[in-house]
């Protein structure tokens, strides 16, 4: 599902996994998406506040005993179906890649819901967001081979993606993991590249709020 991602969709979806492990969920649920969503592009709707947001939210989901990051979480169908909404926003819009913006426009498609009501409620211009993906779409990052940023193989975590693609011609496998530090102050987030003759990752580190 995951390959026509690009970094910052996928990392949305991993920060989604982590916010679902905090409420106590069975499930990776639309609020954890958007919650997701907000802490990797903020960007993306700058007029949000994250922790009001946060705290709407809480107040729609239960809140239960915190699940560990290890622990496999599936995505919850309404969740399906806004990944699935963002890949058709993709196709309409002649996009080789599914970003963010339409990550954002899945959530429009989605009716009723509580995170669609949430975004209208705070003016979100779904159209706006639509014509700003129209005049920049979103485009693959370099991956590390070409930004030589080579690292010795990452530390072991849960396999959040594994996937296989064509880059500059050439077949590369990726493993995408994530781990939550001890102190449970930090999440790392890992990419491991298999190419020809070339084996490395680079890891990211996001400090939670």
């Amino acid at each position: 599902m995951f390959e026509r991602y690009t970094e910052k969709a996928r990392r949305t979806i991993f920060f989604a996994r982590y916010e679902a492990s905090q409420f106590g969920a069975e499930f990776i649920e639309p609020g954890h998406l958007l919650l997701g969503l907000l802490r990797e592009d903020r960007t993306l709707l700058p007029a949000l506040e994250f922790e009001a947001i946060r705290k709407e939210i809480e107040a729609r989901y239960p809140i239960r005993e915190k699940v560990s990051t290890s622990v496999d979480m599936p995505l919850s169908n309404p969740s399906k179906r806004i990944l699935a909404y963002a890949a058709e926003e993709a196709e309409r819009l002649n996009h080789k890649f599914v970003g963010t913006g339409h990550l954002l426009l899945g959530f429009s498609r989605e009716k009723p819901s509580d995170c669609e009501q949430l975004l209208r409620a705070h003016r979100v211009d779904f159209d706006a967001v639509r014509q700003k993906l129209i005049a920049e779409p979103p485009s693959e990052l370099a991956m590390p081979f070409a930004a030589g940023q080579l690292m010795p193989p990452p530390r072991e975590g849960p396999l959040l993606n594994e996937s296989q693609r064509i880059y500059n011609g050439h077949p590369i496998r990726t493993k995408e993991r994530i781990q939550l530090s001890e102190d449970g102050k930090k999440l790392v987030y890992s990419i491991e590249v298999q190419g020809p003759g070339k084996t490395g990752a680079y890891e990211i580190t996001f400090e939670l709020d």
